[in-house]
């Protein structure tokens, strides 16, 4: 299996993975099988969330996981419903994050973060609103 994680910099000697999905439109796939690591490129348009985050082309079902270290809420939901499962990860080396992998040391990511902190924002108004409402 193809697994797409995003980087830094995909053509640099010593791959580092991106603290956001959504933060680099440097992507790379790794077989799974083999670690073999080849450049994946980012797709034209990028994330409809409120971020614009960077995102792989989804060309015919090229990956068939995500692992990465933090994800948006819109992409996170796309993965989702494509069936493909997005893996979190502390690792900084996409190799260290196979390997992590491989041993089903990595869970599924259960909730998205959003790069800019927008979503965060709105989530924050909405509560501030329900107290103020309550404390009425």
């Amino acid at each position: 299996m193809k697994i797409c994680i995003s980087v830094r910099d995909a053509q640099a000697d010593d791959l580092i993975i991106s603290s956001h999905f959504g933060d680099s439109t440097h992507f790379v796939l790794i077989d799974s099988t083999t670690e073999e690591i080849q450049p994946f490129p980012a797709h034209g348009m990028s994330c409809r969330g409120p971020c614009r985050c960077y995102i792989p082309d989804r060309q015919n079902g090229a990956f068939g996981a995500v692992i990465c270290r933090a994800i948006g809420h819109r992409e996170l939901l796309d993965l989702r419903r494509k069936d493909i499962p997005v893996y979190l990860t502390q690792e900084t080396s996409p190799i260290e994050a196979l390997q992590r992998w491989r041993e089903n040391r990595l869970g599924l990511v259960l909730r998205s973060t959003c790069l800019k902190g927008r979503r965060k924002s709105v989530g924050n108004l909405a509560a501030r609103k329900m107290t103020h409402a309550t404390s009425n």
